[in-house]
């Protein structure tokens, strides 16, 4: 798993054509450890991301090992433009309100 930061990037569901896109200022490494303990039960708050959310709503497992990075930039601006850009609604699980 890449040690970028401040990267958009996308986590497909293994059991659906839904994605999961967030952005993140901290190494994406990071980042991904928190989406899967987040994920893993016991759950402490399923509406902690739309990740969580999708995966305990739906009964659904994510590809953590298939993130893909979709944008990445050192200005914050851009890089939310850059999020919002990447984000399909059809195929989004929900968007994610906050940069962590």
């Amino acid at each position: 798993m890449e040690l970028r930061s401040r990267v958009v990037y996308e986590i497909p569901c293994k059991d659906c054509n839904k994605v999961y896109i967030g952005t993140t200022n901290q190494h994406l490494k990071t980042r991904i450890r928190q989406h899967e303990r987040d994920c893993k039960p016991p759950i402490k708050n399923e509406n902690s991301t739309a990740l969580c959310k999708h995966s305990v709503k739906s009964h659904h497992k994510f590809g953590f090992s298939d993130t893909k990075i979709i944008a990445t930039h050192n200005n914050y601006h851009k890089q939310t433009h850059a999020y919002g850009s990447n984000v399909d609604k059809e195929k989004h699980c929900e968007v994610c309100k906050q940069t962590i």
